[in-house]
C-alpha cells in the first residue's frame, strides 16, 4: 500500500509557521498594549491625586510653582502615554487581522490536506476492492477447473 503524501505538505507547514509566528507577535504586542494601560493608569492616578496631597497650610510661591511645574509635567506624560496606548492599539489590531489572515489560510491549506487524505482513503479502498474482486474471480475460476477435471475423471474411472 503506497503511503499517503500531500503534494503541498511543505506550503501547508510553512502556513502553519506563519500563524504560529503571527500568534506570537500579536501576544506581544498585546501585552505591550496592556503595559502601556497600565502606565496611563498610574498617569492618570497621580493626576487625580494631585490636589489631595497639597498641605493645608499656606505655602510659599516656590513650592507652588513646583507643584504646578510637577503637575504640568505629569500632564504631558499623560498625553504622550495615551499616544502610546492609541499606537499599541492600533498596531495589535494590525497584527490582530494578520493572525486572522493566516489562521484563514492555514485552514484552507489544513482543510486541502483532508480532502486529499480522503481521496487516498478512497483508492486505498478501491485498490483493496478490485484485489477481493480479482482474488474472488481466480477462486471462482480455480473452482470450475476443478469441477471440469472432477467431471473428465469420472467418465475415465466408469470404462
Amino acid at each position: 500500500m503506497a503511503q499517503f503524501t500531500f503534494r503541498l505538505e511543505t506550503v501547508y507547514r510553512w502556513k502553519q509557521w506563519q500563524e504560529e509566528a503571527a500568534r506570537d507577535q500579536w501576544l506581544q504586542a498585546h501585552r505591550r498594549l496592556s503595559q502601556a494601560r497600565a502606565e496611563l493608569l498610574l498617569l492618570e492616578n497621580e493626576l487625580g491625586s494631585l490636589g489631595d496631597r497639597l498641605p493645608n497650610e499656606p505655602i510659599d510661591a516656590s513650592t507652588l510653582h513646583a507643584w504646578a511645574r510637577y503637575a504640568a509635567r505629569t500632564r504631558e506624560e499623560a498625553a504622550r502615554q495615551q499616544e502610546e496606548v492609541l499606537r499599541a492599539e492600533s498596531h495589535t489590531q494590525e497584527l490582530h487581522s494578520r493572525l486572522v489572515q493566516a489562521s484563514q489560510e492555514r485552514r484552507l491549506f489544513e482543510r486541502l490536506r483532508e480532502k486529499a487524505w480522503l481521496r487516498y482513503r478512497l483508492e486505498q479502498e478501491h485498490q483493496e476492492q478490485r484485489f477481493q474482486d480479482e482474488l474472488a474471480g481466480v477462486r471462482a475460476a480455480a473452482v470450475r477447473i476443478r469441477s471440469r477435471q472432477a467431471a473428465a475423471d469420472r467418465p475415465a474411472r466408469l470404462a
